[in-house]
């Protein structure tokens, strides 16, 4: 099954503004997720483990990836 993912309505909160970095960990997830230069098709439905210690970025990765992934 192939979801288009600009027709979609994504409501999550935003991405802190300080958010810096961190592209190779979204680059990844975009990999994972059969997620290429503008083509908004997501494959399969996959999971992906991100994991860490409390406070080091996990959550602000998360909402810059749906919001990079939302404006394709």
């Amino acid at each position: 099954m192939v979801t288009n993912i600009s027709n979609s309505v994504v409501f999550a909160p935003a991405a802190s503004k300080l958010f810096t970095g961190q592209q190779v960990y979204i680059q990844t997830l975009k990999t994972h997720f059969g997620i290429f230069c503008g083509d908004s098709m997501i494959s399969d439905q996959k999971r992906y483990l991100l994991h860490g210690m409390g406070g080091i970025g996990k959550t602000q990765i998360c909402l810059k990836f749906i919001e990079e992934v939302a404006d394709l």
